[in-house]
């Protein structure tokens, strides 16, 4: 079987890989579709590093293909999306149900991980997808989907919200998707012309272009003077960052879900409009296996389906051009696809 592996210098290559077999309380899985991450683009554009290099992607959907002995609950045949955290099971943060935040998990960068045709995983991190949902719906919540469900979780917008989202790429796009969905008036923040496109489909209602407009001016017309009451900060700009101190309310809720270039965002000084003033201001760090099963209620409750921002498809003998894509920025969710 093959495999993709990032070599930097906005390179990638095919690897030659033996076929897995399931362990112990192990599911080997049949891909279907797995997606090209953000967060994988930052080795593709990266200079080449020394030391070894595994296969990328943590983005998998499939089917059940084996299982090894002391599987419970899983059968050849069943779709699953592979919960992209292994933690080491015995943590206070895995106790809890947080793997995602297991100091010792073993998808960055200790593993083979999820751009190939088969993949082994323990049981517990394989979770169901129910028949209502397509895997391009499943793939939207492997990463981007969860990762914005979760840094709004923290924010909690509602119909009495405005919510300001910097970045629409996969992950704002759907702080937009849901962000919508819990009701709140949504506004964007893109150059793109093809991501602003998808993000008024993803579900906000307006999107501005920073190019064009100030867009400071144009969320306070829109929220009479007041600024948005919610911002969501997804495209890893520092400007941005500081955007949305300037474009919410001085008791805004503001979370930074997008890997951003250290420096200083804020002057902590109270009164002046940029300033922290009382806002509120989190971080975020992927999603909980809790927040997968939140999400699937959501979508199955309302008939969303999020599948619909995935905007080009390849094989994984192209794995070239998807990345090249990807990296482009003109699109939504780039994915590899199997045969189902």
């Amino acid at each position: 079987m093959k495999g993709v592996v990032v070599v930097g210098n906005r390179q990638v290559e095919l690897r030659e890989l033996p076929k897995p077999e399931p362990g112990h309380g192990q599911v080997l899985v049949r891909a279907v579709e797995v997606g090209v991450c953000g967060s994988d683009l930052h080795g593709y554009r990266a200079e080449p590093s020394e030391g070894p290099r595994f296969v990328s992607g943590h983005e998998l959907t499939g089917v059940v293909e084996a299982v090894g002995p002391g599987v419970e609950h899983l059968k050849p045949g069943d779709r699953v999306m592979a919960y992209q955290a292994w933690g080491c099971g015995y943590c206070e943060y895995c106790a809890s149900g947080r793997s995602n935040l297991c100091a010792n998990r073993r998808i960055i960068g200790k593993a083979d991980r999820y751009q190939k045709d088969y993949s082994v995983m323990p049981e517990a991190v394989a979770l169901p997808v129910p028949d209502e949902l397509s895997f391009d719906d499943a793939v939207m919540l492997s990463c981007a989907g969860g990762t914005a469900w979760a840094g709004l979780q923290k924010v909690k917008p509602s119909v009495n919200d405005a919510t300001v989202i910097t970045g629409l790429g996969p992950v704002g796009l759907m702080a937009a998707f849901w962000a919508r969905a819990m009701g709140s008036y949504v506004i964007g923040v893109e150059v793109n012309p093809v991501r602003i496109e998808l993000g008024k489909q993803a579900g906000a209602h307006v999107v501005i272009n920073p190019q064009e407009e100030d867009v400071v001016t144009r969320v306070m017309e829109i929220t009479r003077g007041e600024g948005a009451r919610v911002g969501f900060e997804a495209s890893g700009n520092k400007g941005a960052q500081e955007l949305l101190l300037q474009a919410t309310y001085f008791e805004g809720r503001v979370v930074y879900a997008a890997i951003a270039p250290p420096g200083k965002v804020i002057d902590p000084r109270a009164g002046k409009r940029g300033d922290l003033g009382l806002r509120a201001i989190h971080g975020t760090f992927t999603y909980s296996m809790g927040d997968y099963y939140e999400m699937v209620r959501a979508l199955l409750l309302h008939d969303l389906h999020p599948g619909t921002l995935v905007t080009h498809r390849f094989s994984i003998a192209e794995a070239a051009e998807a990345y090249r894509v990807a990296d482009s920025g003109s699109c939504g969710k780039v994915i590899f696809q199997w045969g189902a």
